[in-house]
């Protein structure tokens, strides 16, 4: 999948972190404008969940699961 994309930022603005002995989580938002597959670049919003395990001291990544986050169903403002 992260081949797909050829350029771009994007920031990650966390909601939720915690740390335990030896896992811990983040869930969050990634934010950013990017160019995937070639097309035109776009803003994109994900809704991202991150879970790492402690080995040799050190934090590892050992699941991650981002979707497109849910259009906000709020009746606009007038």
């Amino acid at each position: 999948m992260a081949s797909r994309f050829r350029e771009g930022a994007v920031t990650a603005e966390y909601e939720v972190v915690h740390e335990g002995a030896d896992l811990a989580y983040t869930v969050g938002y990634e934010l950013g404008d990017v160019v995937l597959d070639g097309a035109p670049m776009t803003r994109q919003r994900l809704r991202v969940t991150q879970i790492y395990r402690r080995e040799d001291g050190q934090w590892r990544l050992v699941h991650r699961h981002g979707d497109f986050a849910p259009a906000d169903p709020s009746p606009p403002q007038p």
